[in-house]
């Protein structure tokens, strides 16, 4: 048995004032099946503890091996360890994902400790109850790839947005073509004060039913013929499910689950691109005209619309187009997405938007026209043309009715709630 060269943990950022936990590396070993054999005692506070194995580059300097390589990893790594001050172990079978490779003194493995509150970009999120959450550094770190059937299916694939403290252009520039010219668009500055984590894909039919029950069978029993109807998103939703069935329960209460607000959804959709299509693109050059029946090639990379797609009864499974710069899919198109917020036409009415609105909530009830009967709807879908398929495009939905076309992505705080008992 050899032992490798190890080094202390990189500890991840903390939010608030408790305890940061540490590790201490006490061991790396390599045994004689091709094993290399991690021992590490978590310090001070419980953490979300993820691993990287690193190598000498040729220019000097440790670099990491690729995440890629070391998906197989096994025992307390990518996952919450709620025990400080007793021996935990990273196994890793490195000849069946990192094969021709060598395994020498210029070789080490980093451990990160990360508060619960600070939490890794990416969380695998159980909805049987088994609490068996996993979480991943990026999306190239998780076993199977972001498009795994398994993310789409049986777990919530959760990517956090890092939104503290940041600010951007809410709405549509004067000039956009679209339903994101209108009134209840227009560009206004909005920033933020948390981080948040939101669905990778549109909640499915088959999560759905997982975190629902019975409620939303409707959806599956529409689409009872189709090969893929577990990876379509999911419908047949009206508010009140979200509001008295959320995924807490399903996960374990791991986080405080939601919907995101208007201005969470668009910030998230957008991922940084300031153009009507967040893959810095425009509707095209037959977009003008305010309810355009046209094909945009500039959109048929990214969103199912109604001109792009032969059967508009009948939404495509999530993750098949081009995600935005953040990893997130469907944010466009296939499915609309409810939002936490009541819909008015013109919110600028209401609120002052020549000053900058903080983590803006919407109009209340009573603000509105219809005593709060409608929600809002964002990113369009199979039933919609082109001009509501753009990052600021806005619509109502009511929300005491099951509806064959609204869908929904769910929104968590960037912090964590486990007990001893979450493996």
């Amino acid at each position: 048995m050899k032992t490798l060269l190890s080094i202390f943990t990189i500890v991840g950022a903390v939010i608030s004032a408790t305890a940061i936990p540490r590790v201490d590396l006490t061991d790396v070993t390599l045994s004689q099946g091709a094993i290399v054999k991690v021992s590490y005692t978590l310090k001070n506070e419980p953490g979300i503890v993820t691993v990287d194995f690193q190598t000498n580059s040729t220019a000097g300097g440790w670099v990491s091996i690729g995440v890629e390589n070391f998906t197989n990893v096994l025992g307390a790594v990518n996952r919450y360890v709620g025990t400080i001050d007793k021996t935990q172990t990273i196994l890793w079978r490195y000849s069946e994902t990192w094969p021709g490779n060598l395994v020498t003194n210029g070789f080490r493995a980093v451990v990160t400790a990360w508060p619960t509150n600070n939490p890794p970009d990416y969380a695998a999120l159980a909805i049987d109850g088994s609490k068996n959450h996993r979480f991943y550094t990026c999306a190239e770190a998780l076993p199977g790839g972001v498009s795994d059937i398994k993310y789409k299916r049986d777990v919530l694939l959760m990517r956090r947005v890092h939104a503290d403290n940041k600010r951007f252009s809410m709405g549509a520039a004067y000039s956009e073509r679209g339903f994101g010219s209108s009134n209840g668009a227009k560009r206004h500055f909005v920033s933020f004060t948390n981080d948040w984590y939101m669905g990778v894909y549109e909640l499915t039919q088959s999560q759905a039913f997982t975190i629902f029950g019975n409620s939303t069978r409707w959806a599956l029993e529409a689409h009872r013929n189709h090969p893929d109807r577990d990876i379509l998103p999911a419908s047949y939703i009206h508010y009140g499910h979200i509001k008295k069935e959320t995924a807490n329960a399903a996960t374990g209460y791991v986080a405080s689950f939601s919907i995101p607000t208007e201005a969470q959804w668009e910030y998230t959709c957008r991922a940084g691109c300031p153009m009507a299509l967040y893959n810095y693109r425009e509707l095209g050059d037959n977009g003008y005209s305010r309810e355009p029946s046209v094909v945009s090639t500039n959109l048929n990379e990214i969103a199912w619309y109604g001109e792009n797609i032969s059967d508009n009864t009948t939404p495509k499974p999530v993750g098949l187009l081009k995600p935005n710069d953040w990893g997130f899919y469907d944010m466009l198109g296939n499915m609309p997405e409810y939002c936490r917020d009541y819909y008015v036409d013109d919110p600028s009415i209401i609120f002052d938007w020549t000053k900058e609105q903080v983590d803006p909530q919407g109009p209340t009830a009573a603000q509105t026209t219809d005593n709060g009967k409608y929600r809002t709807k964002r990113g369009g879908g199979i039933r919609t043309t082109s001009t509501y398929n753009t990052s600021a495009a806005r619509d109502e939905i009511h929300g005491n009715y099951q509806n064959e076309y609204i869908g929904l992505r769910l929104q968590c705080n960037a912090s964590f709630n486990f007990s001893d008992t979450a493996r």
